[in-house]
């Protein structure tokens, strides 16, 4: 080694050290997958996701977003209510999981990803979930999390945001109007149409550009700057050979984002985007299209402004007490003010961690190393001898308050 140069040696060593992890990783994969050997594990799996995996074959990927607590498992079902009020193990929980939307497709490589997948998650007064999201509302907020980490079982992927928006659920709000952010697009022409539309309701300008077959990745969650309002974060994937870092310096509020009619009557403010008229889009001929009775039809379609749009997402006259996430609805606990208390925290190991069941104000960390037990990040999470008892236990009265939507 000593005919070397620094190069060289640098070069030697990493060959050995990659080396050295494959063995590693290979002999742990092959431990996890020895611990549930009744699963089938995805070809490439993802090391730091087998043993999730291995506990629930519903997981899909995991989120992380840079200097904020998102930092979670994510799954999908073949519904978009099961992960509502369950936690990543199935148990009921007021917290739910972060959950893509089933007609999402985010499985065997990018290419084969939806033009625009959809992850809901829930706004919770204690902070956790998807209740950071709302950070995106303020400069500050977007310069310190330009970017999203969303990884898949076999990829790690990184998305550029560039919108961030409010808007409504019910066309009552909005002169007749829903703008259905859960759109797949079956054109350019639509494809531009969608981005166009967003960037103009946007509360922050960015310099991301995005092109047509980009990928899209739309975060949805609670707002309550009125009634059924929801707050929605879109990012692009980061393309093969781009640089994932961002200029955020001539990033910029916008003066005038638009939004739905409601949020101008409630702040005595004129709507200087209110539509008198239709837009022209392109010619659809799909009538559940037209209808919107489906989230994710093929295109975007635009609708009279005086009209009130049919979805398959609108609350029946009945459920009205209900409150609606991306494409359902679900129970809104009524907090009081006396009883806004968190889950006690618990304490884990320094080499595993567990899912999480209740709600935590503390970061979660992701695990980076190999580990046969590598398993949800949360500070108050039960341990495996705990999780049996807490699940028959059931969420004490303050646990529910503390669950907004």
């Amino acid at each position: 080694l000593g005919e070397l140069t620094d190069e060289q040696k640098a070069e030697l060593a990493r060959i050995i050290r990659e080396r050295i992890m494959g063995e590693v990783r290979a002999a742990t994969l092959e431990e996890i997958k020895a611990k549930y050997p009744n699963v089938s594990f995805p070809e490439g799996i993802l090391l730091k996701l087998a043993d999730l995996y291995g506990r629930n074959q519903d997981l899909i990927g995991w989120i992380r977003i840079p200097n904020t607590v998102i930092n979670y498992p994510v799954v999908q079902s073949l519904d978009n209510s099961k992960y509502l009020r369950r936690n990543f193990y199935g148990e009921s929980s007021r917290f739910g999981t972060i959950f893509a939307d089933y007609r999402s497709k985010l499985k065997d490589g990018s290419e084969n990803f939806n033009a625009n997948s959809v992850l809901y998650g829930h706004y919770l007064y204690t902070g956790t979930m998807f209740t950071q999201l709302r950070n995106y509302r303020t400069l500050e907020g977007y310069k310190n999390s330009p970017v999203i980490h969303f990884d898949t079982l076999t990829e790690e992927y990184s998305w550029k945001v560039f919108s961030v928006f409010l808007t409504n659920t019910n066309p009552s709000d909005d002169n007749g109007y829903v703008f259905n952010y859960t759109s797949s697009f079956n054109s350019q022409q639509s494809f531009d149409a969608f981005v166009a539309d967003i960037r103009e309701r946007s509360i922050i300008y960015t310099n991301v550009d995005v092109q047509f077959g980009d990928k899209l990745l739309t975060l949805s969650t609670c707002a309550f700057d009125f009634d059924d309002a929801r707050l929605v974060v879109v990012a692009r994937l980061v393309r093969e050979g781009e640089s994932e870092s961002v200029d955020t310096s001539g990033a910029s509020l916008n003066p005038d984002p638009k939004y739905p009619q409601i949020w101008y009557d409630k702040n005595g403010t004129e709507n200087t985007h209110r539509r008198t008229t239709a837009p022209i889009s392109e010619s659809v001929t799909d009538e559940s299209v037209k209808n919107a009775t489906t989230a994710n039809s093929g295109s975007v379609t635009y609708y009279n402004p005086v009209t009130t749009v049919p979805r398959s997402t609108e609350p029946s006259s009945e459920d009205r007490t209900t409150r609606e996430i991306g494409s359902e609805t679900t129970s809104r606990t009524t907090a009081s003010s006396e009883n806004r208390t968190t889950s006690t925290t618990r304490s884990t190991t320094s080499s595993t961690t567990a899912v999480t069941t209740a709600a935590t104000t503390a970061a979660p960390t992701t695990s980076t190393t190999a580990s046969t037990t590598t398993t949800v990040p949360s500070t108050n999470a039960p341990s495996s001898q705990e999780q049996s008892s807490e699940a028959q236990q059931g969420e004490s009265p303050e646990q529910a308050d503390n669950a907004d939507s």
